[in-house]
């Protein structure tokens, strides 16, 4: 089932693209855009706190499944605080909490690895689609409270594809050394430090969990297996 407000804010697209021919606008900008008027609106527009627009609305974002760290295909995605609303703002809401609950889930694996003994890293390195949304970037580094490192290049695969084909030509030593002189710089993104938005983040990473382990333990209730 679709949002109300999707069609509304994707007819909006092209009209920011006469507006500004050098941006190639996407539903994406536009649902940022309005973000950005409702943190404004609502007092919210100072730094990071922003991220606090969603604090009512919580996606659990497994709808094929939970893949890590669970490997259980049968909790599947949910969202928790949507009402009646049907205009381009509660899209966006719903928008920011969806980025928020697949943040929380990388949270969730960085989590996972650090039980099993494994050091939680100091930074982690975004790669392909989501890596273009700086938005993105900024709840996955106050999500997992890590630096996120956005790479300066629009596709990671691409490159390394030629990485491979540099070194398997030879026209590189090694792969090692056609990475080292073929990686791109990288942006930081750090997580936010506003003690309301840290909570915020805790609280939901704590609800995703109770979400999955309630609906695990449904499926175990009426026999269905993982």
């Amino acid at each position: 089932m679709g949002h109300p407000a999707y069609e509304r804010v994707r007819y909006a697209v092209p009209i920011g693209a006469r507006r500004d021919p050098g941006v190639h606008p996407s539903v994406y900008m536009v649902l940022d855009m309005i973000l950005d008027r409702l943190a404004g609106e609502r007092g919210l527009a100072g730094g990071r706190l922003w991220e606090q627009l969603s604090a009512g609305i919580h996606v659990c974002p497994d709808l094929a499944g939970n893949r890590s760290p669970l490997q259980d295909p049968r909790p599947l995605g949910a969202v928790l605080g949507m009402g009646l609303e049907d205009d381009e703002a509660s899209l966006a809401l719903l928008y920011l909490a969806a980025l928020q609950g697949v943040a929380l889930s990388v949270g969730e694996i960085l989590s996972a690895l650090a039980t099993s003994g494994v050091d939680r890293p100091r930074a982690v390195v975004v790669t392909g689609g989501l890596a273009r949304s700086a938005r993105f970037c900024q709840v996955l580094a106050s999500a997992c409270g890590v630096v996120v490192l956005r790479p300066r290049t629009t596709d990671c695969v691409l490159l390394g594809t030629a990485m491979c084909a540099m070194a398997a030509s030879g026209h590189a030593p090694s792969l090692s050394a056609a990475r080292t002189s073929m990686a791109p710089e990288a942006d930081p993104v750090v997580p936010a430090d506003d003690a309301k938005v840290v909570a915020m983040y805790r609280a939901k990473a704590t609800l995703l969990r109770a979400v999955l382990a309630a609906q695990r333990a449904a499926y175990d209730a009426v026999g269905i297996p993982p």
